[in-house]
Formats: C-alpha cells, sequence, structure tokens
C-alpha cells in the first residue's frame, strides 16, 4: 500500500504546479505523512473528516502543509 501511494505522489509531483487529488482517508493520510517526512506509522495520528481539504506546497519532494481544513 505504502509503496503504491509513494507511486502515485511521484506522478502527481510530476503532473505539474497545481494537482487535485481526491481520495479515501487512509491514502490522504499516507500521502501527508509522505510529503511532510513523516514515518509511516504517524499517517494514523492525522484525525481527517469526510471530504476534507488539505493544502500543501510540495517541492522536490518535500512538503508544507499549509491548510487543513474540515468537509463541509
Amino acid at each position: 500500500f505504502e509503496a503504491r501511494v509513494r507511486h502515485a505522489a511521484g506522478v502527481c509531483e510530476a503532473a505539474g504546479s497545481r494537482v487535485a487529488i481526491v481520495t479515501h482517508g487512509g491514502v490522504f493520510r499516507t500521502l501527508l505523512a509522505h510529503w511532510l517526512g513523516l514515518p509511516m506509522e504517524a499517517a494514523w495520528r492525522f484525525s481527517v473528516p469526510n471530504a476534507a481539504v488539505a493544502t500543501l506546497k510540495v517541492t522536490a519532494g518535500k512538503g508544507i502543509l499549509t491548510s487543513l481544513l474540515p468537509g463541509q
């Protein structure tokens, strides 16, 4: 699972400067951990409600979380 998500992260990074990703919570958490440079076990420490929206700035595979908003 983690390897597939990391691969998808690389595809997203290569897609351009503005990318929207719509996914399930487990992938959402794993992407956050990946881009924030956290260990994968930390992914499950994020409380991500349904329809949450995260905004990240990713440069050279490293991310900065600029916002995490609950779903509407």
